[in-house]
């Protein structure tokens, strides 16, 4: 597992450390993210043999010098925002529920505000997602909106329940999409003092210095995390078998409430695997392109191409991929008759398991 990182750099220093590596490798692109696993979506590639009006004209692959600069509004932007939440810590005052267990503060709206106003002075003609202001529609409605050249998906505040409890595991998420794909993500941590920063060509960091995924090859050795949707209450045998699929198999497993930390935990090597269902655009895609360019794999739960707006994300370091969607598509059979679940015998385990391990 990877160390802890010592104090994140001011933004000036983490601009001109990922400009000066990012400099040093060719842009991807969709293609790139694709390689990684993160496959376009349906509606995107159908576009993408040019005869759409607002793909005719675009390049096969997001010009290096438009990307770094949207790099570089990112990081400034997460930084800004983080530092908008941390002075909210210890003076919340209540929250608002989207339902009984989806809750905004404001906190979220204040972070999110400030970043739509940066990116509408600076990139007025990209397109947006962002979750206070858009999410009410549900995230399938904005499909079309990903289309565009630009897209970025923004989470103002990802573990809202974590930060209205005091907890201190949330963070600022900002993802870039380019015809539908991600193709950069930033994501700032406060509570952690980590700033992580990763895309398409482009190197991933945390503060400035290189990370990359874990070298563990056995599921059996992996640290897992996961995380629970909002209608947990409606899918709770399913939830549960998974859960135990994985626990039966896996070192152990891990819950932070926050899905783009899980991401970047994933991405510096901290964890070795990491699947949620009923995630939107907001939380993914920054954290997508992080673990992409890390040296990571994302896919559906089926292991298949990834769609960031169908709901189920599997991600690891690669080496323990194939196992981890195995068990997943093996795993939380739901009888609806008499509303009870099963999980199936598990294989034999591996020689690699430690013993008596807890968690």
């Amino acid at each position: 597992m990877a160390a802890d990182s010592a104090a994140a750099p001011s933004t000036e220093e983490a601009c001109e450390s990922l400009d000066a590596r990012a400099r040093q490798d060719r842009v991807g692109g969709p293609a790139a993210a694709e390689g990684a696993g993160i496959a376009l979506p349906e509606w995107s590639a159908a576009e993408a043999d040019g005869t759409h009006p607002e793909v005719a004209s675009r390049p096969a692959t997001p010009p290096g010098s438009d990307l770094i600069a949207r790099m570089k509004f990112a990081l400034r932007a997460a930084d800004q925002a983080g530092a908008i939440l941390l002075g909210h810590v210890g003076r919340l005052r209540g929250y608002d529920e989207k339902s009984p267990i989806d809750l905004v503060t404001a906190a979220d709206r204040e972070s999110e505000a400030a970043i739509l106003a940066e990116l509408a002075a600076t990139f007025p003609r990209d397109a947006v997602i962002a979750e206070e202001r858009d999410g009410g529609r549900g995230a399938t409605a904005w499909r079309g909106t990903a289309a565009a050249p630009w897209t970025w998906a923004i989470d103002p505040l990802d573990g809202t329940t974590n930060f209205a409890h005091g907890y201190p595991a949330w963070a600022v998420s900002i993802g870039l999409l380019y015809c539908g794909a991600p193709v950069l993500g930033v994501v700032a941590v406060p509570p952690r003092r980590e700033l992580y920063c990763g895309g398409a060509g482009l190197p991933a960091t945390r503060n400035g210095a290189p990370i990359a995924v874990s070298t563990v090859d056995r599921l059996s050795r992996a640290l897992v995390a996961t995380g629970f949707p909002y209608d947990r209450r409606a899918r709770m045998p399913e939830l549960l078998g998974w859960l135990g699929a994985i626990l039966a198999e896996a070192h152990c497993v891990r819950r932070s409430g926050s899905a783009a930390t899980d991401l970047c935990d994933l991405a510096c090597g901290r964890i070795d695997a990491f699947y949620e269902v009923g995630l939107k655009p907001w939380d993914l895609a920054a954290g997508c392109a992080i673990v992409a360019a890390a040296g990571g794999r994302v896919t559906a739960l089926d292991g298949g191409g990834h769609d960031l707006f169908g709901g189920k994300t599997a991600g690891s370091n690669g080496a323990v991929h194939a196992a981890l969607v195995a068990r997943l598509a093996t795993t939380g059979l739901y009888a609806a008759a008499d509303r009870s679940f099963a999980v199936e015998s598990a294989p034999a385990a591996d020689s690699g398991r430690p013993s008596g391990a807890g968690g």
